[in-house]
Parts: C-alpha cells; structure tokens; sequence
C-alpha cells in the first residue's frame, strides 16, 4: 500500500489456509500478501474486493494499509519490515501510482527483497486502466510530471532508480484491467486469488522439505546457551539446480528470531563489500546494518542478545574480512550469526575456529539430509547408537511385530534429526525402496496427509 503522508499498513486477522501451509514450516510473523497500490485510485474499490478475497476467502494473512493511521504517523520502518516478511508482492499500477512517492519507494525495495529469492518471493503486477509501456517509460504527461517532480524532490539518482523498478515490473507477467464492467473485474480479482495461491502452495511444497533442516542449523546454532556469540555458516547443494539458500535464511530468519532481544538480516553482503575500501568499510557496514535494524548507533546492541544473518557471502576474502571486522564482539552473550551462501566452495578450507570464534558448517539439501553431515560430522549430529538401533528394528523380520517404530523424547532433543538420517540412509534404502517422510503436526489433516502422499 502507499500514500503520501496518511499510509499506515496492518496485517489481516484471518488464519493461515490449513490447506498451505503446515504448522512446522509457516514462519512466526511471516506475512502471505503484500498490497503495494495508489489509495485514491483503488482503495475502496478493486484493491479492497482484491483484498477480501485474499484475507476471507483464501484465509491468507495479507499486509495492507490501516486507515486508522493518522496523518504524519511514522510508517516507514512498519512497511520496510513487511515488505521483507511477505511471500507474495501484488503491485496494483493505476493511474496516479507514479505520482506517490511512497508507492515507488515500496517497490524499489520489493525489487529488492524479490532478487534471487527463488519461489519465496513472487512479484504479481496488477496494470489496472493503465498499460505497461505508459508505465514502463513514463509516456503520459501524467507520468512524466510525476518523475520530475520526483526527480527535483529526491535527487536524480533515486528518479533513475525509481525509472528501473517501474521497467523491471512491467517486464513481469501480470494481469490487465481494461475494462469497466465489476463483473470483468470480479473474474480478474478470481485468477489473481487462484495464481496468488498456486504461488504459496509451490512455496509451502518447498518448505515442506525443509522440515528437518531448520532442526538441524538450529541445534547447530545451539539458541540455548547465552554464554558466547556463535557462528553457523550454510550453504546450498549444487546439484539441486536453483538458488534457494536466501529462501531457507529468510524462513529460519522469522522462525527464531523472536528468541532475540534485535535481529538484522544483510543480503547480497559480497556485493556491499565490493563497494568498501580499507578506509570506509566498516563505518558503511555498520551503517547498512543499522539502517536494516532501524538503530541508531552500534552501542545499543552491545549488550544485547542478536541473531543476525549475512546471505550471499560469496568468496572466502569476504568471510575473512568480515571476521577480521570483529562482528562477534558488537554483540552480547547469547547471540548468533548465521552466514549464508550459495558456493558450497565457500567454508572448504576455512579452519574451525577464526578468531577465535568457532564456526560450524552445514550443507542445505532440498529435501534431502546431506550424506556429508552423516559421515564426516558425526560428533555434531550424534545419536550413533539409536541410528544404528532403529535401523536394525526396521530390518527386522516377524510377521507378528506393528511396522511401526516411535521415536520419542524431549522438544528439542533431536528426534526429527535422527528421523530424517534414518530415513536417508542407505541401510533404508534398499530395503524400502517405496518411501514417503510425512510432516503431521498437531491440527492434522486426514486428507492432506494423503494429499502430501500422493504429491511425493
């Protein structure tokens, strides 16, 4: 949503679609939808229809503006922070959108946020009375006022920066309003509801399989212990094929950070750090970092608990720089820095203790425990003597036993770890060469369970 100077934004109080997503891999303070669209020109009329068949209907939590909001009220971190916890960006282009300052400065950073996220972020551009080339180059007197209006306000770097997120949206599959029948826009406000949902359902697929990761990094990072500051570095298994380690940083992100007192996420930090010398790179650094967290000055996080994550630390001169910075002493006992990477290259050679800060080290697979973490971190993973006991229950013969085995103990303790090894391992494998992992949370589903079945 946008409005120069009474936009204000809340979340819907509906509950998530059972059938999206599972209680395991729905992130707390995730959002499903963010609106991005001109207030005068939609508000009370197609962004609004638009928007109770997205909230009521699907029952999907959807970010928009709250007109409860004075004018004047202090909006901007609220949208920033939205905008990064929202799965689906729907941008409404109408034809005043061009004329707030606000509605660009959302989509320039849902561009942002959308970059290289994979399935997790979904830019769905909604051309309402408008056409993409009026908005693409600013063809309207309308438009081009706009811009440079903008243009004399802001600066001419940010008019040009604005110029690109409208060429770059337009460049999208969207849908187009043309007509002024509501039976038309009904039918259109129907396909975006249904393409909306398709998207979160191919994301909750996804997350799905994620399951036994998001335990794993989260014993690694042992959240726990509040004695030292600790450092998890992860990275992505090349033969999946896609780039998916911001999506599994982002959902791990939003699932522990409320165990924290502050919480930053940092992304593309390799091509931040390009952009340093000697001389400024820690003073920008810490500026990025502060603008993220909406802190003033680094003294306020000295002693608090931090969880803060690094994506795209791309070459080991980057790592090396960042620990010589000394992140791990801007923060108090307790916190945590997860650094993330899509070069598996990355931590090859990188000693186990930097500084004097242990890093722990983990290979994501989509859907698949790493074999590596099997045999070569024995001693972070465990659970060798119950491995090797179920596995033999498994194999066992007898026509008399339930095939069923439990394993049970302690939350926290590592039981879906120990799972998902079985499940992986090869002993398994030949024996059940038919195998299905199946997440049944507490509100389980009888269908669904069989849908996920069926799926796989």
């Amino acid at each position: 949503m946008a409005d120069d100077g009474a936009a204000g934004a809340a979340s819907s109080s509906s509950s998530p679609a059972p059938w999206l997503w599972s209680t395991s891999s729905l992130s707390e303070g995730m959002y499903d939808v963010f609106l991005n669209f001109r207030g005068k020109d939609t508000r009370f009329l197609f962004t609004d229809y638009l928007y109770h068949g997205l909230a009521d209907v699907k029952k999907l939590q959807v970010f928009r503006d709250d007109p409860g909001l004075e004018l004047g009220d202090e909006i901007k971190p609220t949208l920033m922070e939205a905008i990064k916890r929202s799965r689906i960006h729907i941008v409404v282009m109408s034809e005043n959108y061009v004329s707030s300052s606000w509605c660009l400065l959302e989509l320039e950073q849902m561009l942002k946020y959308s970059k290289n996220n994979g399935n997790e972020r979904s830019m769905v551009p909604v051309f309402y009375h408008v056409k993409p080339a009026e908005v693409r180059y600013q063809i309207s007197a309308k438009y081009k006022e706009a811009m440079e209006k903008h243009e004399k306000r802001e600066g001419k770097d940010k008019g040009e920066a604005w110029k690109s997120a409208l060429f770059t949206v337009c460049d999208l599959s969207g849908q187009h309003i043309v007509e002024e029948r509501d039976h038309y826009e009904t039918g259109v406000i129907g396909k975006i509801v249904e393409q909306v949902s398709a998207k979160l359902l191919e994301i909750r697929q996804q997350l799905n399989r994620f399951d036994s990761q998001f335990g794993v990094v989260e014993s690694l990072l042992n959240l726990e212990s509040c004695d030292t500051v600790g450092v998890v570095g992860i990275y992505e298994d090349p033969k999946i094929g896609k780039s998916y380690i911001r999506v599994f940083a982002f959902e791990l992100y939003y699932k522990i950070k409320y165990k924290f007192q502050a919480a930053g996420f940092l992304v593309d930090v390799s091509e931040l750090l390009r952009k340093t010398t000697d001389d400024d790179r820690l003073e920008i650094f810490q500026k990025e970092l502060l603008s993220d967290m909406d802190v003033k000055t680094m003294h306020e996080l000295k002693h608090k608990k931090m969880l803060l994550v690094l994506e795209g630390v791309d070459s080991e001169e980057h790592l090396e720089l960042l620990v010589g910075m000394g992140i791990s002493d801007w923060f108090g006992g307790g916190s945590r820095i997860l650094i993330a990477t899509e070069n598996r290259n990355l931590f090859e050679d990188c000693p186990a203790v930097m500084n004097g800060v242990k890093l722990e080290k983990h290979c994501i697979r989509e859907g698949e425990f790493g074999k590596e973490k099997i045999v070569k971190e024995k001693k972070v993973v465990g659970f060798v003597k119950e491995f090797i006991g179920v596995i033999n229950q498994l194999k066992e013969e007898d026509s008399n036993r339930r095939n069923v085995v439990s394993i049970s103990g302690m939350g926290g303790s590592g039981k879906t770890t120990l799972a998902r090894m079985i499940y992986d391992s090869n002993e398994v494998r030949e024996v059940f060469p038919c195998r299905e992992w199946v997440t049944v949370s507490k509100q389980c589903i009888e269908k669904e369970v069989y849908r996920n079945c069926a799926y796989h």
